[in-house]
C-alpha cells in the first residue's frame, strides 16, 4: 500500500467510525451512507461528514428538512452523527508512550481556529483513560507510533458526556 493512501485509510472518518464500533464507543444515531437514500430515517439535526475532510473542511450542519433536501450527490459516501450540543473539544496527542492535551478552539462550522495549552487540565486523566484504547487499535491496526484524537465534551439530557473520538489526525504537520 502506497503511503498517500494508508495516510487516507488511517485519517478516514470511515475508519474512525469502524473503530467506535469494535470499541463500543458508538454514537446512538451515527451511520455510514453512500449515497442520498441512505439519508432516510435520519433525525434531523445531524452533522454530515465526508470520509476525507480536515479541520471543518467537508462537514455539513443539517439543522432543518430543507438543507437536508439540499444536499448534493458530492455530499456521498460520508458520516451521518447526531449534532451534539458541544461543550469543549480537546485534542490528545499520541507518540509512543507520551501523551499530551490540548484544548481545541473550533468555530460553529466545526473549523479548527486555534489551541488552548495548559499544563494539565482537570479532565486529563478520564480523557487518556478514554482515549487510550483508540490510540491502541489504530497503532496495532496500521503500525504507527504517533497519532492526534480530537474528541469532546457533550451535553445529554443534562449530563455531561464524553465522545473519545472524533476523528483523528495522523500526519507530520500535526501541533
Amino acid at each position: 500500500v502506497e503511503s498517500w493512501e494508508l495516510e487516507k485509510e488511517i485519517n478516514s472518518k470511515k475508519t474512525s467510525f469502524l473503530c467506535r464500533k469494535d470499541l463500543g464507543l458508538e454514537i446512538e444515531g451515527s451511520r455510514l451512507l453512500s449515497d442520498r437514500e441512505d439519508l432516510e430515517g435520519l433525525i434531523i439535526p445531524f452533522v454530515l461528514k465526508k470520509f476525507f475532510g480536515f479541520s471543518g473542511r467537508g462537514i455539513s450542519f443539517v439543522r432543518d428538512e430543507k438543507q437536508r433536501k439540499g444536499l448534493s450527490d458530492e455530499s456521498f459516501p460520508a458520516l451521518a452523527e447526531p449534532l451534539l450540543p458541544r461543550i469543549r473539544d480537546f485534542g490528545v496527542f499520541y507518540k509512543d508512550v507520551s501523551k499530551k492535551v490540548v484544548q481545541n478552539l473550533n468555530d460553529d462550522r466545526g473549523q479548527f481556529r486555534g489551541v488552548l495549552i495548559k499544563k494539565e487540565f482537570p479532565e486529563q486523566e478520564m480523557i487518556f483513560k478514554e482515549t487510550e484504547p483508540v490510540f491502541k487499535w489504530y497503532q496495532e491496526k496500521f503500525g504507527i507510533n504517533f497519532l492526534q484524537i480530537d474528541c469532546f465534551q457533550y451535553l445529554r439530557e443534562g449530563h455531561l458526556k464524553f465522545n473519545a473520538l472524533c476523528e483523528v489526525n495522523h500526519r507530520k504537520t500535526m501541533g
